[in-house]
This record gives structure tokens, sequence and C-alpha cells, in this order.
């Protein structure tokens, strides 16, 4: 039988040479440390001679929700900060006395908040980040709370906003100082970044196969 090792590298090189995705890099491990690792593909399918390094960055995307928004969120919990199943209202005059103050972090966390399901902030309330924020927290329900579960990219913009309002903090520096130092995750932020950053950064661009390099 292959060693796992040898099965991952195959199963990535494959990805690699099928245009799946440009590069990855990988690794299993436990309590105990990194037990195994690997590299593949190119950071920037442009550059043949860009191979990706084991300390390549890549931008997280949609994880954003998960590794700040959500662990935040669930660090809130656990030290008592943040009731789950208290109305928003009762714990933050913004949204008292709007719809969203009815809702719970329960109903955002499980998307059952009846929020509008399109983000469209920019067509909706513009650019300044003031003007998204209040609209964002005072916008009419898409259907009653709890009726369904219905994903939103909203649910997370908003805890995001209640993480901020309870901590007295952007989320950035919040997921810095509770989630991303303590577990060492220490080249994990948002931008901009560094210099020192840039230079280890996959290509963020869409990996397509009309664009892929032969």
């Amino acid at each position: 039988m292959a060693h796992p090792h040898d099965q991952i590298t195959q199963l990535l090189d494959d990805g690699v040479r099928e245009r799946v995705f440009p590069g990855a890099v990988w690794a299993i491990g436990d309590a105990t440390g990194t037990l195994l690792s690997g590299t593949c593909g190119l950071a920037d399918p442009a550059a043949p001679a860009a191979a990706i390094r084991p300390d390549t960055l890549f931008d997280v995307a949609s994880l954003t929700k998960i590794l700040a928004v959500w662990a935040c969120i669930g660090s809130l919990w656990e030290d008592g900060t943040l009731p789950l199943d208290d109305p928003l209202g009762s714990l933050w005059p913004e949204v008292t006395g709007h719809p969203l103050g009815h809702a719970t972090a329960r109903h955002l966390l499980t998307h059952t908040a009846g929020m509008p399901l399109r983000a469209n902030l920019k067509h909706l309330y513009g650019t300044d980040p003031r003007t998204v924020h209040d609209g964002v927290l005072r916008e009419a329900l898409h259907r009653p709370i709890g009726e369904a579960v219905d994903y939103t990219d909203r649910a997370s913009l908003v805890l995001g906003y209640l993480a901020e309002y309870l901590t007295g903090r952007p989320l950035d520096r919040l997921a810095q100082h509770r989630i991303w130092q303590p577990l060492g995750m220490n080249s994990t932020r948002f931008g901009p970044l560094p210099a020192a950053f840039t230079e280890r950064c996959a290509v963020p661009a869409s990996w397509t196969r009309s664009s892929a390099p032969a």
C-alpha cells in the first residue's frame, strides 16, 4: 500500500497537471506537531520559475468567516461575554428597535436570522464604511426569524460588527489577539501586507483552464 505522503503528493500533482489549481502547500499533524507536509505547483501560473514554497502565503477569501469572525465569536461565548440566545437588541444598542434586534447570535451562526440573502453592499449603501455598517444593521428582514435556513454573507458581517462592539477592538486586532497569536498563526493577518509578506504570496487570480500555462 502506498505511503500517505506519496498518495497526497500524487493527488495534488494530478490537480496541478489537470489545471484544477496552480499549486498547494499541505500538512498533516496533531497536538505534537507536523507529521507530514509537502508542496506542489506554482505560486504564479504566469511565472514557471515561481515554485510554491512551504512558507507561501494564500488569500483565505471566504475562510475569513471561520478563521476570524466565527473564531472570535466562539471565544466571546466561551469567556461569557456573548450569550448566544439573548436578543441582540438587549446587548447591542445599535440594533435595538430594528428588526435585527430580535434575532440572536445563534440565529446568525445558523443562518436563521431571516436576513436578506444577497449582500449587494455597494449597490445598496455605497462605499462609506459607516454607511454600510448602519445599512446592514437596520435593513428589513427577508423572512421571519427562525423560519428557515438561508445562507447569507450578511450574517458573518453582522457577527463581526457585534464582536467589535463587545470588545471595543477592530476585527483584525481582535482576531490577532484572541485567535491567531495564541495558536501560533503568525503569518495570518488582514491586508494590506508588508513587503516581506507580499513577496511570499501566491497570485490570488482565478485559475482557469483557458488561462493556465501548458
